[in-house]
């Protein structure tokens, strides 16, 4: 086992720090210059939570319009479950690395083409579709393969609210989350820490880095060239993640739906593009 899983003894904080060193580390890693996806470097996978239909969902390199770069495009479009008028589920198209068990950094450039997302009569839960990158990183104790429980994941994420009152017409968030997972498939998670670190405006590209650094019980984001922030942990580092698919590290497009049994059911919907994937090992 890797000298990267230690006891983890800080305080969970949030709070920017010096730029570290850790762009002269990156290696490329895809830049989706083929015609088709690399079996040896990727996989595909959608799901979604009972009830959510998943009608038009797309995961290929594309040239984008607008800037003329080819890149990774992911659509995904999903309608509300009926089953209740409480609560969200979710739905995801995504794209894991092949091996990601030990990668310990993510950079990519993100550019949300298009989104749409509408609420529910009887739910007071917003829509959110979002980009996100990240993934499960490590467990608490001795990991069960194939079971979540106690896996840490982390996220450096894209959204939009479909409430959110302190953002302007066609402007997504940027936030990281770190989270433990509570059960075998993670379907639900308590939070440790959450930031946020910027905005960005549809059609606009973002370079985004999510990096774990066990040396120091933190996990550490990056919203293009601004100052880094982190998340602080206290909990142990044990084993590497009983998640599948050695972590289920990605690139994807989520939702968040309110549950609706209302009409119409509420959608939410992204278009987004990946590129220029860089990546860190453990050591």
């Amino acid at each position: 086992m890797k000298a990267a899983w230690l006891s983890c003894l800080l305080m969970v904080a949030v709070c920017a720090i010096v730029p570290s060193q850790v762009s002269a580390q990156l290696v490329r890693y895809d830049d989706f210059q083929t015609k088709l996806l690399n079996p040896d470097k990727w996989f595909g996978k959608e799901s979604s939570d009972s009830g959510i239909d998943i009608l038009e969902s797309r995961r290929q390199p594309r040239t984008e319009p607008i800037y003329g770069f080819k890149g990774l495009n992911i659509v995904n479009r999903s309608y509300a479950s009926g089953e209740s008028d409480t609560g969200r589920s979710s739905s995801s198209n995504r794209l894991v690395f092949d091996e990601g068990g030990f990668i310990k950094t993510i950079q990519s450039i993100v550019l949300v083409k298009k989104f749409e997302e509408t609420a529910c009569a009887t739910n007071v839960s917003a829509t959110e579709p979002r980009v996100r990158i990240g993934g499960m990183f490590f467990n608490t104790g001795a990991s069960t393969p194939g079971d979540s429980t106690n896996d840490i994941n982390a996220f450096i994420i894209v959204g939009r609210p479909s409430d959110a009152t302190d953002l302007a017409a066609g402007e997504f968030k940027i936030y990281a989350k770190v989270n433990i997972c509570n059960d075998p498939e993670c379907d639900s998670s308590t939070e440790l820490g959450s930031v946020d670190i910027g905005t960005v405006m549809v059609n606009k590209k973002a370079k985004l880095r999510i990096t774990w650094d066990p040396a120091n019980n933190r996990f550490v984001f990056q919203n293009r060239k601004a100052a880094e922030v982190y998340i602080t942990y206290t909990v142990p580092v044990g084993s590497p993640p009983g998640t599948s698919h050695r972590g289920n590290k990605r690139l994807e497009v989520h939702h968040l739906i309110p549950n609706c049994t209302t009409a119409p059911r509420p959608v939410s919907f992204m278009e987004a593009f990946f590129d220029n994937i860089k990546i860190e090992t453990l050591p």
